[in-house]
Formats: structure tokens, C-alpha cells, sequence
């Protein structure tokens, strides 16, 4: 029997720059709802509709893409009205970048660059092996 489209998946996802990504969109209904987003997107990451009632927001955030993505999902099938879901994708930075004796943070949880990365209360003024170049600290999975 023909079933209305709905969008079943979550309304939200995050990604990392530089990680992969693979979000799948997830619908119901008969025939299989084709499946199609508004928005911009961030570079370096596309939509397909798996033409199965899925689609996969999938690839990798480039840097420089951080920040909140608003979309708008559409699920259609020709039966009934077509299903749409506000989705926010969250892309998240891979790294921050600190000079030397720059911190990051407050009190006990302090970061501070000293030619390898330290938690804790703030070292002192000693900068052990840092050169005045960036580093970089990456983010801890």
C-alpha cells in the first residue's frame, strides 16, 4: 500500500574538519521517498540521494569551515505531502593554533604551548624547545 514520505533520522549531526564524514539520512514511506537538500553545505562535503529512501551527506570538512550549516531535507513520493526536516550540520575545528607561551583556557585546566603540550596549572615562563614559529595542537579523539 502507498505510504506518505517521512524523514526518520536525526536532525542534527557533527563533523570535524579534515575528518571524514558520513551521515545518513534515514526515510520511510511507499514508494521509496527521493530524497533532496537546500542549504549550503561546507566545502569539501556532498549530498547523494541513495535513490533507496537513504541519502549521505558524506567527504571531508575543509579547513577553514568550521561553523553551523542550516539545511532543509525534503522527502517527496508523490503520495500525500512531501515530508521536510530542518537539519543543522556542526562542523567543528580539527585544531587550534597557539604561539608560543600563548594559553588556552582557565585556571587548573590551562593550556600552554611549551614545545609539547601541558594540562594543568600554568608552567611558569620557562619555554623548554618553543621557537617563536606557530604549532599546532591537534584536537584528542
Amino acid at each position: 500500500m502507498n505510504a506518505a514520505p517521512a524523514i526518520t533520522s536525526a536532525p542534527s549531526a557533527i563533523a570535524v574538519e579534515g575528518d571524514s564524514f558520513n551521515f545518513t539520512v534515514q526515510s520511510n514511506g511507499n514508494p521509496n521517498p527521493a530524497l533532496s537538500e537546500t542549504g549550503s553545505l561546507p566545502s569539501g562535503l556532498t549530498f547523494t540521494d541513495n535513490g533507496d529512501g537513504t541519502a549521505t551527506i558524506g567527504g571531508t570538512p575543509d579547513p577553514g569551515s568550521s561553523g553551523s550549516y542550516p539545511l532543509t531535507i525534503t522527502a517527496t513520493n508523490g503520495v500525500g505531502s512531501d515530508a521536510v526536516q530542518s537539519f543543522n550540520l556542526q562542523v567543528n575545528l580539527n585544531r587550534i593554533d597557539l604561539q608560543c607561551g600563548e594559553h588556552l583556557g582557565h585556571g587548573r585546566h590551562r593550556l600552554q604551548l611549551r614545545g609539547a603540550v601541558e594540562w594543568g596549572a600554568r608552567a611558569g615562563a620557562e619555554r623548554d624547545g618553543c621557537s617563536p614559529e606557530r604549532r599546532h595542537v591537534r584536537r584528542q579523539r
